[in-house]
């Protein structure tokens, strides 16, 4: 009697040991998933704030793109005007000296 109750009271706490290491497998599985799941969002929001990044450093990098053209065509304009104003020189001086060998003649 007192063998079957043992055997019993054995049976129930061996039962109680393997109910308890179930329930702590099942809690770590639930503890690694929802790790997983922060893990996802933390990627998720690094690669949002990458893109954030990327699009940051594209539209600073055509900022500076469009103020070099913009320097550039300006610049270009310069040297057009200066080019033209040296030719009206090199005109004038070129009738200046056509002025000065008529005179030297007479």
């Amino acid at each position: 009697s007192y063998r079957l109750k043992f055997q019993h009271q054995l049976i129930a706490i061996e039962q109680e040991a393997a109910a308890r290491e179930w329930q702590e497998k099942e809690e770590v599985m639930k503890l690694q998933l929802s790790l997983q799941g922060k893990e996802l969002k933390t990627n998720q929001r690094l690669a949002a704030l990458n893109r954030e990044t990327l699009l940051d450093e594209v539209l600073r990098l055509t900022h500076e793109r469009n103020e070099a053209l913009r320097q550039a065509s300006f610049f270009e304009g310069r040297v057009i005007s200066l080019e033209a104003q040296a030719a009206a020189d090199f005109e004038r001086l070129s009738s200046a000296q056509k002025v000065r060998k008529q005179l030297a003649l007479e």
